[in-house]
């Protein structure tokens, strides 16, 4: 999934936490776990999603469609980031192993003893042996379908219709 959905899933994942009647370490624990956890559900779940493995600058729509999403994600960390930074931190902690690939290759440097992506490998392994998340790894492949963005802005506006239901309070 792209980093609007990954912050939208740690805003109310956090949310979800806010207001029950448990200790600190408790509630960090469960965000942070959680967190994880649905970031590699959600990325399995991007096989249905328009999500294109490698950039293609020379397609108006993805140039587009890309631009939209770093625009929502600089939306969404603004308007969320504050009061759910704990579960927007677990839920896109993971891609950190891109930002260390492409930052690399970018920069013509050799990630060294991180040349794999090591967050996604552990949590993935975790994630694809606990039925029946387990099956998710079987789903068709359309990332190149463009309709794909449907079923993601179709979960984005699941998760903000809960964020919006849910009560809000101390925590």
């Amino acid at each position: 999934m792209q980093a609007p959905t990954h912050v939208i899933a740690g805003t109310l994942i956090q949310k979800v936490f806010k207001n029950i009647p448990m200790p600190g370490w408790m509630r960090v624990t469960l965000i942070a776990g959680l967190g994880l956890f649905f970031h590699s559900v959600f990325d399995r779940i991007a096989r249905l999603t328009y999500h294109p493995p490698d950039p293609d600058f020379n397609s108006v729509f993805w140039v587009s469609y890309h631009l939209l999403i770093l625009l929502g994600f600089i939306v969404s960390m603004f308007y969320f980031w504050k009061p759910y930074k704990l579960g927007i931190f677990f839920s896109i902690l993971p891609d950190f192993d891109w930002v260390v690939k492409h930052g690399s290759n970018a920069l013509g440097v050799s990630p060294g003893w991180y040349d794999r992506p090591l967050i996604h490998e552990t949590i993935h392994r975790f994630t694809d042996s606990v039925p029946p998340f387990s099956y998710l790894q079987n789903l068709p492949d359309l990332t190149h379908r463009t309709e794909g963005i449907i079923i993601e802005v179709l979960l984005i506006t699941a998760m903000l219709f809960f964020i919006s239901r849910l009560k809000s309070g101390k925590q």
